[in-house]
């Protein structure tokens, strides 16, 4: 399955024919924070990831969605994909620990 996946984005980052900037620190942002930058060249966006500008032009620029058989919905992400599917069609709950509260993602426990 993870080999299918990598394989999967291989063929999606040579579609998108996606270059990823070398870390750079001339920004002020990356100036003040120590952290470097990697900016979307189609919409400005800046991510502190290179993951997170790759999952961003993935979804954004390319169009790449993840469907739900079972519903006309459609994720950026395979895991928000699977967060939709166990929550909606598994009724997987949550509980928790000190109230009645019941969430249909365990993050959301944490707030």
């Amino acid at each position: 399955d993870d080999e299918v996946q990598e394989e999967e984005n291989n063929v999606i980052n040579e579609l998108l024919e996606i270059e990823i900037p070398e870390n750079t620190t001339n920004t002020e942002k990356e100036k003040k924070s120590g952290k470097p930058f990697h900016n979307c060249k189609e919409c400005d966006l800046v991510y502190t990831s290179k993951v997170g500008l790759w999952r961003h032009k993935k979804s954004k620029h390319a169009g790449v969605l993840y469907c739900c058989h079972e519903c006309d919905y459609q994720a950026t992400t395979q895991s928000h994909l699977q967060i939709h599917l166990k929550s909606k069609h598994d009724n997987v709950k949550y509980s928790c620990s000190q109230c009645d509260y019941q969430a249909t993602n365990q993050s959301n426990l944490l707030r």
